[in-house]
């Protein structure tokens, strides 16, 4: 029997869990007191033991220095949750309003000061959570929004399922959340209930004047629906469920049919409260499909089949018990030491007893004593005395402080009179390195958190309504979800921004705070507009709108009223106002349609790349062209030469045969014929080649 049926079950398996991390809890416990309860960084049985003696007992507090330090970096620090498509009918667009959508989730929820909480918890103690909610929006209407939450005391009130191992826990099939009711507000909530508490499996408690409650206990648990999944021709992926089978014969009429089908198990979270005794009322169903909490570690490790954590406080105790004893151990020996006294004889002190009685009190320029020959001149003895070995166990003390924090002097606001800048910023990059594993556990909560948001909005915000979606500069912007349009061209209905199509992923960038990204783009616009000028004055209204300062809005709109009058801001980055005005005064005539404009500036800009090419044609053209021509140069020189050579060879052979007849000889009819036909055949040759000249 499941244990959200079985209340003895469920308790049982509660305690078997706040078992299995009793230790570690109660480490992050004595963290948390150690660093906030007055007189915490003592252990108890010293400061018992100094308080019946009556000794001194100081804290001199350097923890909460580096706690504070290593906060403050994380703080300097903005974590941006990014969606994007990641399969079905997703797009970049939908993406992108699913991304304004969690910021301004975050933005209503004071994300930014829960995220704060969140990194001080886990430097202090290593462990916190967040959970995120859902209700209507007001008393009078049916809309609903989601709102993050921090969860006050998670240490005590959140146990996940004792079978799961990933840090963010999403592997968990159910989490119990326990809250402390005042009796009157439990009985106001559950009038039935036994008032009964459950087991929170603290030990001790660390304040006694407070409020007396009865903790109740929620479960989130996943229960499962089986549901068919359908891969269309044309590579959709539908669910087969009414929607899909209302348009499943129209798919079938533009020769869409199915090719494949496979069954799912699809989690549906629920919900359901109990205290100590029994179950108040029956589950109910929320909208999440993934348990929605998220919790953050700091050093998440499964060692041994054990979740353990790690803690920065919890490291620096015994270093900071060391130095508070010996700073107070040099105080209660200088205290308790004799003062330093000034010795001399009866007979020198007569008649000065009263002014010597006030040496350390009055103000007289001159002392009088009275000389007594052969007697020891007055003395001075006495005064504070300090083990100087206690000066060198607080100094050691607090150089482990440093080292085992991993914080310097230079991270701590300290440096040395001797030290350079150079060593200084050595120092403060040692630490700062050291606080790297602090973002990436802060961000793997975050990422889990805002998926959760991602795969709850279709459910939540399932009807066709405007929402103020924030924009990544910070500004919002009212679109329109889940709404259908009629297409110009085919005058059918399209969805917009349909949130219940394709899947989307979420990742979480850290970065500088936003005010630091608008430094940095206006120095990188800075740095740009001098080898370009035109960057500038083409984006006036963008650097002067990342000033920080009074009115800079004002002069920005100014900025952009006179860009968009002169035609500098491209369409796709007007706003609907200037996109209307467009609009209306290119139906006016007063000038032509931004559209047409750009049309015709990309159709120019193709002509030219027309020309241009048809210009690197010809010229390749012309060039082959005379590379052909040379060649041919080049072939009609060898063949003259061939030619010349032949002439060469054939009037040899005339020579050759007049000296072989003779001048005297006679010329008989065969010499004569022979003679006759090589000389023809040169004629011949020479008079069918064209001329090597």
């Amino acid at each position: 029997m499941p244990i959200y049926d079985n209340h003895d079950l469920l308790i049982q398996r509660l305690e078997t869990v706040q078992g299995n991390e009793k230790d570690q809890r109660q480490l992050s416990r004595d963290c948390t007191d150690f660093v906030t309860k007055v007189n915490g960084q003592w252990e108890d049985s010293i400061y018992s033991k100094f308080r019946a003696l009556n000794r001194p007992r100081y804290t001199f507090d350097r923890t909460n220095i580096v706690v504070k330090q290593i906060v403050g970096e994380l703080n300097k620090s903005e974590f941006g949750a990014t969606v994007a498509p990641a399969g079905g009918q997703s797009t970049k667009k939908v993406a992108e309003v699913y991304n304004g959508m969690v910021r301004a989730i975050q933005n209503w929820s004071g994300a930014e000061h829960i995220y704060k909480k969140v990194a001080k918890k886990c430097v202090v103690s290593g462990f916190d959570a967040v959970r995120i909610k859902h209700d209507y929006r007001d008393s009078d209407s049916f809309n609903q929004d989601l709102e993050i939450e921090y969860i006050t005391n998670a240490i005590d009130s959140v146990w996940f399922d004792d079978n799961s191992e990933k840090q963010d826990r999403s592997d968990a099939e159910w989490v119990i959340t326990l809250k402390g009711l005042t009796k009157h507000a439990y009985d106001e909530q559950f009038p039935d209930g036994s008032g009964q508490s459950v087991d929170t499996s603290r030990t001790s408690s660390s304040y006694y004047d407070k409020k007396e409650v009865v903790t109740v206990g929620e479960i989130l648990y996943k229960k499962y629906k089986t549901k068919a999944l359908v891969q269309m021709s044309n590579g959709a992926v539908y669910e087969d469920d009414e929607k899909f089978q209302t348009i499943k014969d129209e798919l079938a009429l533009v020769g869409v049919t199915e090719v494949k089908r496979r069954e799912r198990k699809v989690p549906q979270v629920y919900s359901r409260f109990f205290d100590g005794k029994e179950f108040l009322g029956k589950e109910s169903q929320t909208a999440f499909k993934m348990l929605p909490i998220a919790p953050f570690y700091h050093g998440f490790e499964v060692v041994d089949d054990k979740i353990i954590w790690e803690r920065v406080v919890g490291d620096l105790m015994d270093a900071q018990r060391v130095f508070n004893y010996a700073e107070s151990k040099m105080i209660e020996e200088g205290a308790l030491s004799g003062r330093r006294k000034i010795f001399m004889t009866g007979k020198q002190a007569k008649g000065h007893q009263k002014k010597l009685a006030t040496l350390n009190t009055n103000s007289d320029p001159v002392q009088f004593w009275n000389y007594v020959e052969n007697e020891p001149l007055p003395f001075e003895m006495g005064g504070a005395t300090i083990d100087q070995s206690l000066l060198s166990v607080s100094q050691n003390a607090a150089n482990n402080i440093e080292a085992i924090s991993g914080m310097f002097g230079a991270n701590l606001a300290k440096q040395s009179p001797n030290q350079s800048g150079v060593a200084a910023e050595v120092q403060l990059d040692k630490g700062n390195t050291g606080n790297v594993s602090f973002y990436a556990d802060i961000a793997v909560g975050i990422t889990y958190l805002c998926q959760v948001l991602v795969d709850t909005i279709p459910t939540v915000y399932d009807t066709a309504q405007k929402f103020s979606v924030i924009k990544p500069d910070g500004q919002r912007e009212e679109i329109q979800i889940n709404s259908f349009v009629a297409d110009e061209q085919t005058g059918q209905q399209v969805p917009l921004n349909n949130l219940n199509e394709g899947s989307y992923a979420v990742t979480c960038e850290m970065g500088a705070m936003f005010k630091n990204q608008l430094d940095q783009a206006n120095a990188a616009m800075l740095e740009a507009s001098r080898a370009l000028p035109e960057v500038m004055s083409n984006s006036a209204d963008i650097f002067l709108r990342n000033i920080q300062a009074p009115n800079m809005d004002q002069v920005a709109d100014r900025a952009r009223a006179a860009l968009f009058k002169s035609g500098q801001i491209p369409i796709d980055q007007m706003t609907d106002e200037e996109k209307a005005i467009t609009q209306q005064q290119a139906e006016a005539g007063q000038q032509p349609d931004p559209l047409e404009v750009q049309t015709m500036r990309t159709l120019q800009a193709t002509e030219a790349e027309s020309v241009s090419k048809a210009q690197a044609n010809e010229m390749n053209s012309q060039a082959k062209i005379m590379d052909q021509m040379n060649k041919a140069r080049e072939q009609d020189r060898e063949d003259a030469q061939a030619q010349a050579d032949l002439i060469n060879t054939m009037a040899d052979t005339l020579n050759k045969i007049k000296d072989a007849m003779g001048v005297d000889a006679i010329v008989g009819p065969s010499n004569q014929a022979a003679y006759i036909g090589q000389a023809e055949e040169l004629q011949e040759t020479i008079s069918s080649e064209p001329n090597p000249l």
